[in-house]
């Protein structure tokens, strides 16, 4: 059942509805400013798929907006997804019959950031086998190596068509920190031929005003959620977190509605305990994976890096793409200098393009490439780069911080950079002992004729062969998996996917059984 003021097909919330009075009043709030009502409605979890005619009746100007058209196409796109997502799900776990229940919402799927389904207690493991052999990624491996794991909830991704369509969680309780979800499943309402029963209304309350109850901020969608199950069950069942739920919702939309502070919540205290916990874990052990792509110039470094961080994103993993390249990413301080070489030095004496496409040597080189000038620039650039690689890749405690180019990459183009005319020892040395060093690294690895089938604008064919031989000797450790890079991006993205979560080939995480375990990173 949809909520009167939502459009049953497409998820848009009616203008005018007086249950849509908040998210009117943060429209308006917002302006003509698109950036500031997109970062108001990421803040309180609404879509912008959802608010469309919202939108264009209260603020024309910010629906003409490329920015905001964009965000709305990006926000449909992800209910497309994640509507796929759970039919997939749906599907995969049919046969479980009355065992499982989606909780189901009355915005309908345009609202949803990912797919829950609640499991009984001895069905968990029949679920996360029929999702695995329906081809789901089981991620908990990864998140566990995070410390993201949440008691009680395991995590899949939903593939298709070499990509990742969203987060697919198995819940074994009504809400976190909140009863086992045995009872709710047992009395929940079959559904259609082929789709899972769906929980009874008062459960969907109890869940939703469970999570409010629970939450450190309630946002504008709380009160539209608690207002359409409020319209759909009539009286919300009686409970300390319902009355929670109510006061914080009254609080957010009436002004004088949060004057005396809340009763105190047992689910409030739980949840908050939980996340200082969660803190302290993270300070003390941050946890955070180093994951890296290497390979040649042309082998596809950026795409790969750029594909893999908005999969783990998608499954609601924390991801960072983190590019630095020795000479080209330099600090403030290095490329001021950089520019008052080019303003001294004679024209022609700065650039080393010449010298990495043909690798010539000293005769060739330039004079910021040989010498004490070449040996010196050399050494800044080294000890700039590795600053900020570093600081790069000391990313948020439970992140993935994803690096294109790595040691390797850097060891390689300062050989490009500086021609081979100087001797570089100790930047090579300082490279080698300093630079990050990720828990995995993908080896794109191409030939240098097919690299030079797509950079013959900028190398000669014997120097990317050079070079491909140089990652050959680099790259031998076991921490580096090796990934054909003349395969579709698609392809080469699914399967470092794959290996990062520490999955089998066919499927499922491999050494999943001890939820603690951190095996299956290194290859």
């Amino acid at each position: 059942m949809t909520a009167s003021f939502v459009d049953p097909a497409s998820g848009q919330l009616r203008p005018g509805a007086p249950a849509a009075a908040p998210l009117e009043r943060l429209v308006d709030r917002a302006g003509d400013d698109p950036q500031r009502l997109l970062a108001a409605l990421a803040a309180h979890g609404i879509a912008a798929a959802a608010v469309v005619e919202v939108v264009a009746r209260r603020a024309p100007a910010v629906a003409q907006a490329a920015v905001w058209r964009a965000a709305v196409a990006r926000s449909r796109e992800k209910g497309d997804r994640l509507r796929l997502a759970g039919e997939r799900a749906e599907a995969a776990l049919a046969g479980l019959g009355d065992r499982v229940a989606l909780p189901g919402s009355p915005l309908g799927p345009a609202w949803s950031s990912d797919i829950d389904v609640l499991v009984r207690s001895d069905a968990l493991a029949d679920a996360e086998a029929a999702l695995c052999a329906a081809g789901f990624l089981d991620v908990n491996p990864l998140l566990a190596r995070l410390g993201r794991r949440t008691p009680g909830v395991r995590r899949f991704a939903a593939i298709a068509d070499r990509r990742v369509l969203g987060s697919v969680e198995l819940c074994l309780r009504l809400h976190d920190d909140g009863p086992r979800a045995d009872a709710a499943i047992a009395v929940a309402v079959a559904g259609a031929p082929g789709r899972l029963p769906r929980l009874a209304p008062a459960d969907r309350a109890l869940r939703r005003c469970g999570k409010i109850a629970a939450k450190r901020r309630v946002t504008v969608r709380d009160v539209l959620e608690l207002a359409a199950l409020r319209e759909e069950v009539g009286a919300l069942p009686r409970g300390r977190a319902v009355r929670v739920a109510e006061r914080r919702c009254r609080a957010l939309v009436e002004p004088d509605g949060g004057r005396r502070p809340p009763p105190v919540s047992p689910t409030w205290l739980q949840a908050r305990v939980r996340s200082l916990r969660r803190q302290a874990r993270r300070t003390l052990r941050p946890n955070r994976m180093l994951v890296a792509f290497t390979g040649i110039d042309g082998s596809g470094k950026s795409t790969q890096a750029e594909l893999l961080t908005g999969s783990l994103l998608r499954t609601s993993i924390p991801a960072q793409a983190v590019w630095a390249r020795i000479g080209f990413s330099g600090s403030a301080l290095v490329s001021r200098a950089a520019r008052v070489g080019q303003r001294v030095l004679p024209a022609g004496s700065h650039s080393a393009q010449r010298a990495r496409a043909s690798g010539a040597a000293s005769a060739a080189a330039p004079l910021t490439r040989r010498g004490p000038i070449g040996w010196s620039w050399a050494l800044a650039v080294t000890l700039d780069y590795l600053c900020i690689a570093r600081r790069a890749a000391h990313g948020p405690p439970g992140t993935v911080m994803v690096l294109d180019r790595a040691l390797p990459d850097a060891l390689v183009d300062l050989e490009q950079g500086f021609g081979g005319a100087l001797d570089l020892r100790l930047q090579r040395w300082l490279i080698e002992r300093w630079s990050p060093r990720p828990d995995l690294i993908f080896h794109l690895r191409l030939s240098g004729a097919a690299a030079h089938a797509r950079k013959a604008d900028l190398f000669s064919a014997d120097v990317l062969e050079r070079y491909a031989r140089r990652y050959e000797a680099v790259l031998a450790g076991p921490e580096t998996v090796a990934l054909d890079a003349t395969r579709a991006a698609e392809d080469i993205a699914r399967d470092a996917l794959r290996v990062l979560a520490g999955a089998r080939p066919g499927g499922c995480a491999a050494g999943y059984d001890d939820p603690g375990r951190r095996d299956g990173f290194r290859h």
